[in-house]
C-alpha cells in the first residue's frame, strides 16, 4: 500500500473510504498479506516513538475506524508466519493492551477488546490469550459449518423441489394435449 499512515487512518475514520477502499482489501483473496501490511503501517516503527503515536487504540474507539480494525484482526492470519515465528494478532492485541481504559471508556473500544480477548491478555498473558483464541476460533468454526450445512440442505431440497416440479409440469402438458386431443376428435 503507497498510502502513508494518516491517510490511511482518514479512510478507516471515513464511511465511505472505509468500505469501498479498506474493507475491499481486506475481504479479497489476499487479505492476509494485505492485512499484515496495514498492520505494520498502524504499529509504531519502534519502542522509542512510544504507544501514544500508534492509531490502533483511535481506530478502536472510533465508530467506524472500530469496524476496520475488528477486520483486519479477522483478516490477519491465524497461526505465526514459519519464516518470520511472529504472530500477528499477539502483536496487536500487545499495542491494545497499552490502552485498556481508553478502550474501556467507550462502547467500539469495549466491542473490539471482548472481540480480540484483550481482557484475557492482560490479565493471564499470551498463554490465557491463545487459550481464549482456540476457543473463539472453535465457535467461529462451529458456527460456520452449520451454516455450510443449513445452506447444503437447502441447495437439495430446492434441487429436489425443482425436479419434482418438472416432473409435475410434465404430467399436466400431457393432461393438457390428451384434452385437446379429445376435443378435436
Amino acid at each position: 500500500l503507497s498510502y502513508d499512515t494518516s491517510d490511511l487512518i482518514h479512510m478507516a475514520k471515513d464511511g465511505m473510504g472505509s468500505v469501498c477502499i479498506l474493507d475491499a482489501l481486506l475481504l479479497n483473496a489476499r487479505r492476509a498479506t494485505t492485512a499484515v501490511t496495514l498492520l505494520e503501517q498502524f504499529l509504531p516503527d519502534s519502542e522509542d516513538t512510544g504507544y501514544q503515536s500508534c492509531p490502533l487504540a483511535t481506530l478502536a474507539t472510533d465508530r467506524i475506524g472500530h469496524h476496520v480494525l475488528l477486520k483486519l484482526y479477522d483478516a490477519l492470519p491465524d497461526e505465526s508466519a514459519p519464516s518470520t515465528n511472529t504472530n500477528h494478532r499477539l502483536r496487536m492485541v500487545e499495542q491494545l493492551s497499552h490502552s485498556t481504559s481508553k478502550l474501556t471508556g467507550n462502547a467500539m473500544g469495549r466491542k473490539v477488546s471482548e472481540t480480540v480477548n484483550l481482557g484475557e491478555y492482560t490479565l493471564n498473558g499470551e498463554s490465557g490469550w491463545q487459550e481464549a483464541q482456540k476457543k473463539r476460533n472453535d465457535n467461529l468454526n462451529f458456527l460456520e459449518d452449520m451454516i455450510n450445512t443449513k445452506e447444503s440442505k437447502q441447495i437439495l431440497e430446492e434441487d429436489s423441489d425443482t425436479a419434482s416440479a418438472g416432473k409435475k409440469d410434465k404430467k399436466e402438458k400431457k393432461k393438457r394435449k390428451r384434452k385437446h386431443k379429445r376435443k378435436s376428435d
